[in-house]
Protein backbone atom coordinates (compact mmCIF):
# COMPACT_ATOMS: atom_id res chain seq x y z
CA UNK A 1 0.00 0.00 0.00
CA UNK A 2 2.74 2.14 0.69
CA UNK A 3 4.17 1.63 -2.69
CA UNK A 4 1.26 2.78 -4.32
CA UNK A 5 0.44 5.17 -2.29
CA UNK A 6 4.11 6.81 -3.46
CA UNK A 7 3.05 6.56 -6.84
CA UNK A 8 0.56 8.95 -6.71
CA UNK A 9 1.53 11.21 -3.70
CA UNK A 10 2.55 14.07 -5.96
CA UNK A 11 -0.20 14.43 -7.88
CA UNK A 12 -2.59 14.36 -4.34
CA UNK A 13 -0.43 17.62 -3.33
CA UNK A 14 -0.59 19.18 -6.68
CA UNK A 15 -4.27 18.89 -5.58
CA UNK A 16 -5.02 19.86 -2.71
CA UNK A 17 -3.01 23.17 -3.82
CA UNK A 18 -5.30 23.60 -6.90
CA UNK A 19 -7.55 23.74 -4.22
CA UNK A 20 -6.39 25.70 -1.90
CA UNK A 21 -5.76 28.24 -4.67
CA UNK A 22 -9.56 28.03 -5.88
CA UNK A 23 -10.23 28.52 -1.79
CA UNK A 24 -8.19 32.15 -1.44
CA UNK A 25 -9.76 32.93 -5.42
CA UNK A 26 -13.40 32.82 -3.57
CA UNK A 27 -11.87 34.89 -0.74
CA UNK A 28 -10.64 37.62 -3.20
CA UNK A 29 -14.25 37.59 -4.79
CA UNK A 30 -15.91 37.60 -1.65
CA UNK A 31 -14.34 40.25 -0.41
CA UNK A 32 -14.60 42.46 -3.59
CA UNK A 33 -18.52 41.94 -3.29
CA UNK A 34 -18.50 43.26 0.29
CA UNK A 35 -16.88 46.63 -1.12
CA UNK A 36 -14.00 45.88 0.63
CA UNK A 37 -10.04 45.41 -1.00
CA UNK A 38 -9.36 41.66 -2.42
CA UNK A 39 -6.35 41.31 -0.49
CA UNK A 40 -7.56 41.97 2.71
CA UNK A 41 -6.52 40.08 5.43
CA UNK A 42 -8.28 37.04 6.64
CA UNK A 43 -8.91 35.28 9.96
CA UNK A 44 -7.75 31.92 11.14
CA UNK A 45 -7.92 29.06 13.22
CA UNK A 46 -5.29 26.53 13.77
CA UNK A 47 -4.64 23.18 15.83
CA UNK A 48 -2.26 20.92 16.30
CA UNK A 49 -2.45 17.25 16.71
CA UNK A 50 0.58 14.58 18.26
CA UNK A 51 0.52 10.99 17.22
CA UNK A 52 0.27 9.71 20.34
CA UNK A 53 -2.63 9.71 22.95
CA UNK A 54 -0.30 11.85 25.81
CA UNK A 55 1.78 15.40 24.37
CA UNK A 56 3.86 13.34 27.66
CA UNK A 57 5.51 10.65 28.64
CA UNK A 58 5.96 9.57 32.26
CA UNK A 59 8.51 6.99 32.20
CA UNK A 60 11.25 8.78 29.78
CA UNK A 61 12.22 13.04 28.86
CA UNK A 62 10.64 14.42 26.31
CA UNK A 63 7.54 14.26 24.06
CA UNK A 64 5.91 11.02 23.90
CA UNK A 65 5.11 11.40 20.07
CA UNK A 66 6.98 10.82 16.51
CA UNK A 67 4.69 13.09 14.16
CA UNK A 68 2.75 16.39 14.99
CA UNK A 69 0.05 18.45 11.86
CA UNK A 70 -0.87 21.53 12.13
CA UNK A 71 -3.77 22.65 10.34
CA UNK A 72 -5.20 26.68 10.04
CA UNK A 73 -8.88 26.87 8.22
CA UNK A 74 -9.83 29.81 7.35
CA UNK A 75 -12.59 31.66 9.52
CA UNK A 76 -14.34 33.62 7.10
CA UNK A 77 -17.11 31.69 6.06
CA UNK A 78 -19.41 28.64 7.56
CA UNK A 79 -17.24 26.06 5.43
CA UNK A 80 -14.06 26.57 7.31
CA UNK A 81 -12.08 25.70 4.44
CA UNK A 82 -8.48 24.53 5.24
CA UNK A 83 -5.87 26.70 3.55
CA UNK A 84 -2.57 25.73 5.03
CA UNK A 85 -0.96 22.95 6.85
CA UNK A 86 2.17 21.17 7.87
CA UNK A 87 3.38 17.29 9.09
CA UNK A 88 6.65 17.67 11.12
CA UNK A 89 7.84 13.76 10.82
CA UNK A 90 10.43 11.73 12.77
CA UNK A 91 9.84 8.27 11.20
CA UNK A 92 12.34 7.09 8.96
CA UNK A 93 12.51 2.99 8.31
CA UNK A 94 15.52 3.47 6.31
CA UNK A 95 17.46 5.47 8.53
CA UNK A 96 16.29 2.84 11.66
CA UNK A 97 17.78 0.27 9.38
CA UNK A 98 21.00 1.77 8.42
CA UNK A 99 21.80 2.49 12.64
CA UNK A 100 20.66 -0.85 13.22
CA UNK A 101 23.49 -2.26 10.73
CA UNK A 102 26.10 0.11 12.73
CA UNK A 103 26.18 3.12 9.84
CA UNK A 104 26.62 6.60 11.32
CA UNK A 105 23.08 8.11 9.77
CA UNK A 106 21.43 10.68 10.72
CA UNK A 107 17.52 11.46 9.72
CA UNK A 108 16.79 13.75 7.99
CA UNK A 109 18.95 14.19 4.29
CA UNK A 110 19.73 10.77 3.66
CA UNK A 111 18.94 9.25 0.38
CA UNK A 112 15.20 7.79 1.15
CA UNK A 113 15.09 9.23 4.16
CA UNK A 114 11.17 10.08 5.22
CA UNK A 115 11.99 12.41 8.27
CA UNK A 116 11.86 16.02 7.85
CA UNK A 117 13.11 16.47 10.91
CA UNK A 118 15.66 14.74 13.58
CA UNK A 119 14.95 12.35 16.13
CA UNK A 120 15.83 14.18 19.44
CA UNK A 121 14.54 17.49 18.04
CA UNK A 122 11.52 18.72 20.69
CA UNK A 123 7.61 19.32 18.05
CA UNK A 124 7.13 22.48 18.18
CA UNK A 125 3.77 24.08 17.45
CA UNK A 126 5.29 27.23 16.97
CA UNK A 127 7.85 26.34 14.44
CA UNK A 128 4.13 24.33 12.76
CA UNK A 129 2.79 28.15 12.44
CA UNK A 130 5.99 29.69 11.40
CA UNK A 131 5.62 27.00 8.07
CA UNK A 132 1.88 27.17 7.58
CA UNK A 133 2.53 30.89 7.92
CA UNK A 134 4.93 30.77 4.56
CA UNK A 135 2.93 28.51 3.00
CA UNK A 136 0.19 31.43 3.14
CA UNK A 137 2.29 33.75 2.60
CA UNK A 138 2.85 32.53 -1.17
CA UNK A 139 -0.50 32.98 -1.65
CA UNK A 140 -0.24 36.51 -1.80
CA UNK A 141 -2.39 35.92 2.07
CA UNK A 142 -2.19 38.22 5.24
CA UNK A 143 -3.53 36.99 8.16
CA UNK A 144 -4.75 39.45 11.29
CA UNK A 145 -6.30 36.95 13.66
CA UNK A 146 -6.08 33.38 14.76
CA UNK A 147 -8.02 31.59 16.82
CA UNK A 148 -5.89 28.54 18.72
CA UNK A 149 -5.85 26.92 22.30
CA UNK A 150 -4.33 29.32 25.10
CA UNK A 151 -0.86 27.53 25.26
CA UNK A 152 -0.17 27.46 22.32
CA UNK A 153 2.66 29.16 20.62
CA UNK A 154 1.78 28.88 16.90
CA UNK A 155 0.55 32.38 16.74
CA UNK A 156 3.57 33.53 17.14
CA UNK A 157 5.27 31.34 14.51
CA UNK A 158 2.89 32.55 12.12
CA UNK A 159 3.58 35.96 12.75
CA UNK A 160 7.04 36.11 12.30
CA UNK A 161 6.31 34.46 9.13
CA UNK A 162 4.09 37.36 8.50
CA UNK A 163 7.07 39.98 9.33
CA UNK A 164 9.51 38.11 7.59
CA UNK A 165 7.65 38.02 3.93
CA UNK A 166 5.28 41.18 4.35
CA UNK A 167 5.78 43.77 6.82
CA UNK A 168 8.53 44.27 9.97
CA UNK A 169 5.85 45.26 11.46
CA UNK A 170 2.80 43.30 10.87
CA UNK A 171 1.24 41.63 14.43
CA UNK A 172 -1.17 38.57 14.00
CA UNK A 173 -3.34 38.70 17.01
CA UNK A 174 -4.33 35.43 19.27
CA UNK A 175 -7.97 34.55 19.70
CA UNK A 176 -9.06 32.56 22.93
CA UNK A 177 -11.04 29.32 21.79
CA UNK A 178 -14.85 29.26 24.08
CA UNK A 179 -14.18 25.71 24.27
CA UNK A 180 -10.28 25.81 26.45
CA UNK A 181 -11.58 29.32 27.44
CA UNK A 182 -14.62 27.59 29.38
CA UNK A 183 -12.72 24.67 30.64
CA UNK A 184 -9.96 27.34 31.95
CA UNK A 185 -12.60 29.35 33.85
CA UNK A 186 -14.72 25.58 34.86
CA UNK A 187 -11.17 24.92 36.62
CA UNK A 188 -10.20 28.20 38.53
CA UNK A 189 -14.00 27.93 39.63
CA UNK A 190 -13.32 24.32 41.42
CA UNK A 191 -9.84 25.54 42.77
CA UNK A 192 -11.48 29.17 43.70
CA UNK A 193 -12.09 30.14 47.53
CA UNK A 194 -14.60 31.92 48.02
CA UNK A 195 -16.02 34.03 51.29
CA UNK A 196 -18.17 32.76 53.80
CA UNK A 197 -21.06 35.37 53.19
CA UNK A 198 -20.93 35.33 49.36
CA UNK A 199 -23.64 32.36 48.77
CA UNK A 200 -25.69 33.56 51.18
CA UNK A 201 -28.94 31.80 50.38
CA UNK A 202 -27.01 28.37 50.47
CA UNK A 203 -25.68 29.19 53.58
CA UNK A 204 -29.55 29.47 54.90
CA UNK A 205 -30.81 26.09 52.91
CA UNK A 206 -27.64 25.04 54.77
CA UNK A 207 -28.50 25.68 58.37
CA UNK A 208 -32.33 24.82 57.81
CA UNK A 209 -30.44 21.32 57.13
CA UNK A 210 -28.79 21.06 60.01
CA UNK A 211 -31.84 22.42 62.35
Amino acid sequence: MQRITNTVCDKVVKLAENETEQVVESFRKRNETLGLNKNSPVKLQMDGTYQSVHIKSRHKMGQNASQVIGIACENETDNHDIIGFHLVNKLCWVGAWLRGKGYDIECPNHEYCTSNTNRYDPLSEKDLGYEIGKKIAKLDLLVDYCTTDGDAKSVQGLQEAMQEIFDPLWSVNRLADTIHRGQSQFREVLRAKFSVGMFLELQRLRGMILK
